[in-house]
């Protein structure tokens, strides 16, 4: 919910309320936590999309439930980007639910899996609101690309784009005698054995790759919240070896591992160019 919380508090910021918005997720994940923040601050409906199924329904009740209990908890988190009146209605419709069907029902969630969402099916300018959390960096290049153009197509006029991306070794999540950076010592080859599945796949792209991709693709990015490791500062300076295609990487770029984007199609301009936020 916190973080959900910081993705709505940037949108609010560029100017867009999800309040009635109508909303997009790239990447479901096991639970529908993000789609369930965007309803409790006032969406309209969300679509998410996930290319295998990975809803795990008795999460998806649990989260509910304790949503409901820590009632307190979520609309303080909430609390300067919805009406606490409101929060309370919709979480009070949560606690009829008897299943993970009727979450998605009662949120007005539609989940979509197995699906592409680089290939939507939803007509154009339908969705004011396109987002993921810490789905970005486990998509190729290609693939990033063809879900922003996606993006742009499904985006009404004055509708955002907010990606929260995790440059991060993942594996340092849980492991803390490694640091943030510690996948860019290896190769290609050798790290394709290591993160080249679907389960763990990480394309190990920078800042910089990110911006390059964003600006190919013709999004104009509004706002973007950067955070760098100290950590892995500290050992790059301290000789920390990166493969070849890291070297020539500013260390602010390297060590670069977090960012969260706020972007929008490019439109031309005219007067048949995009009017104000839906």
């Amino acid at each position: 919910m916190e973080e959900a919380a910081k993705i709505i508090a940037q949108l609010a910021g560029c100017g867009l309320s999800v309040r009635g918005a109508r909303v997009m997720e790239t990447g479901t994940g096991r639970r529908v936590d993000m789609p369930l923040a965007f309803y409790l601050c006032g969406a309209r409906s969300v679509y998410t999309y996930d290319l295998h199924r990975y809803l795990k329904p008795g999460l998806a009740q649990y989260s509910v439930a304790e949503m409901v209990r820590q009632r307190e908890q979520v609309k303080a988190i909430f609390q300067n980007l919805a009406d606490g009146g409101e929060i309370d209605a919709r979480l009070d419709a949560l606690r009829a639910v008897r299943d993970a069907s009727d979450i998605l029902e009662i949120a007005r969630i539609a989940y979509r899996a197995p699906a592409d969402a680089s290939r939507t099916g939803l007509p154009d300018g339908s969705i004011d609101v396109h987002f993921s959390y810490t789905v970005m960096e486990h998509i190729p290049a290609e693939g990033l690309a063809a879900i922003l153009g996606e993006a742009s197509r499904v985006l009404a006029p004055g509708g955002l784009a907010c990606h929260h991306i995790d440059l991060s070794d993942h594996f340092w999540h849980y492991d803390a005698s490694i640091s943030a950076i510690n996948f860019l010592q290896f190769s290609q080859g050798q790290w394709e054995r290591y993160g080249g599945n679907q389960f763990a796949y990480h394309n190990r792209l920078r800042a910089v790759d990110y911006t390059d991709i964003y600006k190919a693709s013709k999004h104009e990015i509004v706002d973007c919240v950067r955070w760098t490791d100290e950590r892995s500062m500290r050992e790059l300076r301290s000789g920390f070896a990166l493969a070849p295609e890291f070297q020539r990487m500013p260390p602010e770029v390297v060590c670069t591992v977090g960012m969260r984007i706020v972007s929008r199609p490019e439109r031309t301009s005219g007067p048949e160019s995009g009017a104000g936020p839906s």
